[in-house]
């Protein structure tokens, strides 16, 4: 690559965390403030380019991960927002953060496997003794159902794809 193409190639765009990173940075130095209140042309830019970094969320990779260490963007947009109050409601229910990372990543399984988790709810549904514990708040039977349904959502895998 030669010197002119190097200078030409754009940085890589900051994830929605390294953007909220340096959004908190700038807004605690009164010098960058202080251009940004006064329409100072560079640090208008750089707060467009951070904010839209941050609205956005990055990566689905990026927005996981970072839903999943408790640092949802503060700007971050109302799927983001579901995505970190849903953290919060599997790990209420004692759900694995495996197991959430996997759904929220949108993680497919084979064709057999989603074969065998569907057979399973059926099976579990078509139990009396188990609806009666699900549908009466039992935790266990709760987590299940959450688990088996987080499979279900994602689908499965398509081959080549």
């Amino acid at each position: 690559m030669t010197e002119q193409q190097q200078q030409q190639t754009p940085p890589p765009a900051p994830t929605a965390t390294d953007a909220q990173n340096q959004m908190n940075a700038l807004t605690a130095d009164k010098g960058w403030v202080d251009r940004f209140l006064t329409a100072d042309p560079a640090a208008l830019k750089e707060f467009r380019a951070l904010t839209g970094a941050i609205v956005d969320g990055g990566s689905a990779a990026d927005v996981v991960a970072s839903i999943m260490e408790g640092k949802a963007p503060d700007f971050g947009n109302s799927e983001q927002r579901q995505m970190a109050s849903y953290v919060d409601h599997v790990r209420e229910l004692g759900i694995s953060d495996g197991v959430t990372k996997q759904f929220l990543s949108g993680q497919k399984v084979s064709p057999a496997e989603y074969q065998a988790v569907a057979n399973l709810k059926r099976e579990l549904m078509g139990s009396a003794e188990f609806t009666k514990a699900y549908l009466g708040g039992d935790v266990k039977a709760k987590q299940r159902m959450t688990t088996i349904n987080q499979v279900l959502l994602n689908g499965v895998k398509v081959e080549g794809a």
